[in-house]
This record gives structure tokens, C-alpha cells and sequence, in this order.
């Protein structure tokens, strides 16, 4: 699996692909509309060089006015439950850092995802702190 940075017109593209191969799952309410306008980048998980996964990064909260936030954390159906979510959180988390967009908050995820925001935020995965990030990929 490859993750990446990407800039937020890609976010958008790589939103509109993958709301158009999994409308039922309906990706594009994550990433549609006034929800990502404040985002300004994204975290991109690729396998086979076909996007799986995207988070997307908004500095002042997808309101533009509030702290640092990840506005939503999508994997394709096929992928979920192998660990890209977390890998996209941890990346996100670390990009937020690298930025000193600390501390922030996460927003936009499924029922799925809560469980693994919770982990993050609880310290359970420590992918961030210990470099395990790369052990994942």
C-alpha cells in the first residue's frame, strides 16, 4: 500500500472516483459540498496505484473558524477492516504535526471508523509515536 500527501483539488477528483465506484456507500457525503471547502490537503492510500482510501486535512475546522480538524476518513468497502483507515488517520495526524496543527480533532467517519478514532485518541495504536506507521505499509 502506498500513502501519500495530495493537494485538495486531487482530494476532490479522488472523492468524485470513488463515490462513483461506491455510490451505495456513499462516500460523497463525506467529502462533498461545504465539508471539505476548508480542507486544504489529503492523505491518499493506494493499492495497485488505484486509490482505496482518503482522509482530508482543514486547518481551521471544515468550518473554517474552529481548531485544526481531519474532515473525513473513507475506505472503499473491499479495503475496510485491513487496516488503511488507521493508516490514513496516523498519517493524517502526522501531516497535522508536521504543520504544528496540534492539537486537532476527527470528524466524518462511519460507525466503523469511531472505533478506530477511539483507539487512536485512547493511545491503544501508537503507530504515530513509535514509527510503526511504516511497518504497516
Amino acid at each position: 500500500m502506498e500513502v501519500g500527501i495530495i493537494g485538495i483539488i486531487e482530494v476532490r477528483q479522488i472523492a468524485a472516483d470513488l463515490t462513483d465506484a461506491y455510490a451505495d456507500f456513499w462516500p460523497g457525503l463525506l467529502f462533498g459540498g461545504d465539508r471539505v471547502f476548508y480542507c486544504d490537503e489529503g492523505v491518499v492510500a493506494k493499492i495497485d496505484g488505484q486509490p482505496v482510501g482518503l482522509a482530508s486535512i482543514a486547518p481551521k475546522e471544515e468550518s473554517g473558524q474552529g481548531p485544526p480538524e481531519v474532515v473525513a476518513v473513507y475506505v472503499a468497502p473491499p479495503q475496510r477492516r485491513k487496516g488503511v483507515g488507521l493508516t490514513l488517520l496516523c498519517r493524517a495526524a502526522e501531516r497535522l504535526q508536521e504543520r504544528k496543527l496540534v492539537p486537532f480533532s476527527v470528524t466524518g467517519v462511519t460507525v466503523e471508523g469511531k472505533g478506530l478514532v477511539a483507539k487512536y485518541f485512547k493511545g491503544e495504536n501508537q503507530c504515530c509515536a513509535t514509527g510503526s506507521l511504516k511497518e504497516k505499509l
